[in-house]
């Protein structure tokens, strides 16, 4: 069995939080892709070709209109986003978040999901550039004690 340093323990872990990021910024922008065709579904019912025109929708092909690709979209967006949600949960992470006191879960969430530097974090949160890090690896390390 081998064993690694807890600087490479967090590299790796970071590296899973970057996924985990990455995949919760694509399962939020299928879910704005979806509310938003949902919207323009209902509120152009009767005229289902401005739906299709106000989300962008212009059919390639000649098999599909751009209101059945449309469609087509609407209900195969439900089905990519709990993909993406299964795909998250292989990281094993999310019981790592839904643990987190709220202020380092926002610090989470500020870091790897939205991709913000930790400059821009120590004006958004009451942290230092070098105690967001900091705070970070702590978190980390807190796993590297109950799994080594």
């Amino acid at each position: 069995m081998q064993f690694i340093t807890e600087d490479e323990y967090k590299e790796r872990y970071k590296k899973k939080l970057w996924l985990w990021g990455s995949y919760t910024r694509e399962k939020e922008a299928a879910e704005r892709r979806l509310h938003e065709i949902e919207d323009e579904l209902r509120w152009n019912a009767d005229f289902p070709k401005n739906a299709a025109r106000n989300c962008h929708v212009r059919s390639v092909d000649n098999k599909h209109t751009d209101v059945e690709r449309l469609q087509l979209e609407c209900a195969s967006l439900p089905h990519i986003i709990d993909d993406i949600v299964q795909e998250r949960s292989y990281l094993g992470l999310d019981e790592f978040i839904a643990g987190l006191q709220p202020a380092d879960r926002e610090l989470i969430k500020q870091v790897f999901t939205r991709q913000i530097p930790y400059r821009d974090i120590e004006m958004m949160l009451p942290r230092s550039k070098s105690n967001v890090g900091y705070r970070i690896d702590q978190l980390i390390l807190k796993t590297w004690d109950t799994s080594h």
